[in-house]
């Protein structure tokens, strides 16, 4: 359902009256979107755009997406100079709520015309009821546990995961499911060759490849994604998780289910972490991540910090089915690079000077202070010449057409690739 209603709050004031009408999402109805077009808000020069919300009496989570990047949204209650709940630059979250209550939502850092959906749901129960995670640098234990990280420090990761274990047939229940996975996705920015996760993780968890599992039922919170480096992801957002849809690599902790169960060995035949019916338990962990060494920070895929935790039911991913559990919010931390260690390869990289180009014999390369390693590429991908040099390098021989130049460090960062041609 798309509204073009324009709907805003004068922030400069900090007015509830609306220029429009309120987005009043039905649970269970799908989103409810306004269209903004910045030419008609009431003040311009106010730099952030407001939206009321009032929450059904059947709600108890709010789902808020915008379809811009690098956006700031705030979610606060009762009026705008309430408790302020969440402010992210995430363009996806779900919030707790209550019902028949009014929120407001604040937009920064917008210079066009955008699209903001809200959707209420209910949370039939809470499955992992918290999800702990304490963060420490061995190496620098006096900065900031979340970061800036520099290249090369290892990251330690504790994570404590309450689950309920519900009652069976009580209402609001999650009827008995255990937990079964904990799938860690993160950044590739991270090196997990250094500190690969399958060593790692619960004691009594086994490390499973990715789309060795797959989901059971439907979320609507959860979606798959492809990270930049080709390995598969989650991440909140609304398309939603498809039943059949396959997981991440995690870790998986099994048990033999009952008489319908094949049991197997693998998660979709067994059952989880046996644990009694109206009780709970507990899952401890500690996992360390080793920043990429600063010649592998090529690019922002490289330079990707991100580290999300999964907790997956039984009923989710094991021998049976139960959506109950379909509403778990992962733990979610977006570290970055302290920017002094990644900036000497921008800076490498612009002062880096290639001439002349088109070139008949000698191509000189200025603009750096030690050795670089070059290669020469054809329009085939096969590298023709290659080795070091200390500011020239002989083309003479080479046939006349278009090439690539790779340099890079001696260590074998990527610094520059740049095409050229031969007289």
């Amino acid at each position: 359902m798309k509204l073009s209603t324009f709907l805003a709050i004068l922030c400069l004031m900090f007015s509830s009256e609306l220029d429009g009408q309120t987005l009043a999402p039905v649970t269970g109805a799908g989103s409810v979107c306004a269209q903004v077009d910045l030419n008609m808000v009431c003040d311009p020069n106010c730099g952030t755009k407001w939206f009321e919300v009032s929450s059904d009496e059947g709600a108890n989570y709010l789902s808020v997406s915008i379809n811009k990047n690098n956006s700031s949204i705030c979610l606060i209650e009762n009026d705008c100079e309430g408790v302020k709940l969440i402010e992210t630059t995430e363009s996806f979250f779900n919030h707790k709520i209550v019902p028949q209550s009014t929120y407001y939502i604040g937009v920064n850092n917008i210079d066009e015309e955008f699209n903001l959906c809200v959707q209420s749901f209910v949370l039939l129960t809470d499955c992992a009821e918290t999800i702990d995670v304490t963060v420490t640098r061995p190496e620098n234990p006096n900065l900031e546990n979340t970061g800036p990280y520099f290249p090369g420090e290892t990251v330690n990761f504790c994570c404590h995961i309450d689950f309920i274990i519900g009652a069976i047939g009580e209402p609001e229940s999650n009827n008995c499911q255990w937990i079964q996975g904990v799938i860690p996705v993160v950044g590739g920015g991270w090196d997990l060759d250094e500190t690969p996760l399958a060593n790692q993780g619960p004691t009594n968890a086994e490390w499973l490849d990715e789309g060795l599992v797959d989901y059971n039922v439907f979320s609507p919170i959860l979606e798959s994604t492809t990270e930049c480096d080709g390995r598969m992801g989650l991440q909140l957002g609304q398309e939603g998780l498809e039943p059949g849809s396959l997981l991440p690599a995690g870790w998986w902790m099994v048990s033999p289910g009952g008489s319908n169960c094949e049991n197997d060995g693998t998660p979709d035949t067994m059952w989880g972490l046996p644990g009694g019916c109206g009780s709970s338990q507990s899952v401890e962990f500690c996992f360390d991540l080793k920043v990429k060494e600063l010649e592998d920070l090529e690019n922002n895929c490289s330079r990707d910090l991100k580290v999300d935790i999964f907790p997956f039911a039984d009923g989710e991913t094991g021998c049976w089915v139960n959506e109950s559990c379909s509403f778990d919010i992962p733990f979610m931390l977006r570290a970055t690079l302290d920017e002094n260690s990644i900036s000497s390869l921008d800076e490498l990289a612009d002062k880096i000077k290639i001439s002349p180009n088109p070139v008949s014999d000698f191509l000189k390369i200025t603009g750096f202070s030690e050795d670089l390693n070059y290669a020469i590429i054809n329009l085939q991908g096969q590298v023709i010449l290659s080795g070091k040099t200390n500011g020239t390098i002989d083309m003479s021989e080479l046939n006349e057409g278009m090439y690539n130049i790779q340099l890079k460090t001696i260590k074998g960062a990527n610094i520059v690739q740049r095409k050229i041609f031969k007289l």
